[in-house]
C-alpha cells in the first residue's frame, strides 16, 4: 500500500521501474534519484491515491514519511502516525531480507535502526520473527528487481 504511488511513476517515466529499483536497497538515497529524475516522489503520489480513497490521514502521512530519515522528530506528536511509518519502514526490510539477504547494504541496515526507533514500545524481537514467518509461509515475490540487482550499487551511487 505504501507504494502504491509507484503505479503513477510508471507513467511519468518509462524508466521508472529502474528508479523504483534503486530504492528497495537504497531507500534514501534511491528517492533523492526519484525526485531528481520525476521532480516528485511515490509517497507523495500514494499519499494523494489514499487521501482519495478516503483512508484516515495517518495513514496517508505515514506513506508520505515512509523514506524520511527524520520521520521521528517530525512525528513527535503523532505517535499513530509514527508507528505506522515505522511499520512500514521494517516491512519494507523484512521483504527484502525474505528474497536476498546477502544484497542488505549499509544503508538498508540504516532504515531498518531508524524504524526500530519508531516502535520502541513494541516487542521488536517478535515483531520481526512474525513477519518473517509471514513471509516464509506465503512467500514475497520481487521477481522485477532480479534484472537490477546486479547494476543497482552502480546505478545509485552519485545520489548517496
Amino acid at each position: 500500500m505504501h507504494n502504491i504511488g509507484s503505479v503513477m511513476g510508471v507513467r511519468l517515466d518509462d524508466h521508472y521501474q529502474d528508479i523504483f529499483a534503486q530504492q528497495v536497497f537504497y531507500p534514501y538515497a534511491g528517492l533523492q534519484y526519484e525526485v531528481h529524475r520525476l521532480q516528485t516522489q511515490h509517497s507523495l503520489m500514494g499519499a494523494l491515491l489514499i487521501k482519495n480513497w478516503g483512508l484516515r490521514n495517518e495513514i496517508s502521512k505515514a506513506v508520505i514519511l515512509h523514506h524520511d530519515r527524520d520521520y521521528l522528530s517530525k512525528t513527535e506528536k503523532h505517535p499513530n502516525v509514527r508507528q505506522i511509518t515505522a511499520m512500514l519502514k521494517l516491512a519494507n526490510y523484512v521483504a527484502l531480507l525474505s528474497h536476498n539477504a546477502e544484497s542488505i547494504t549499509p544503508e538498508l541496515l540504516n532504515y531498518r535502526d531508524n524504524a526500530k526507533r519508531g516502535l520502541e514500545n513494541l516487542p521488536l524481537e517478535q515483531v520481526m520473527n512474525a513477519a518473517q514467518a509471514a513471509i516464509e509461509t506465503f512467500g514475497c515475490k520481487l521477481d522485477f528487481l532480479e534484472p537490477y540487482e546486479e547494476n543497482l550499487i552502480d546505478a545509485c551511487g552519485p545520489w548517496r
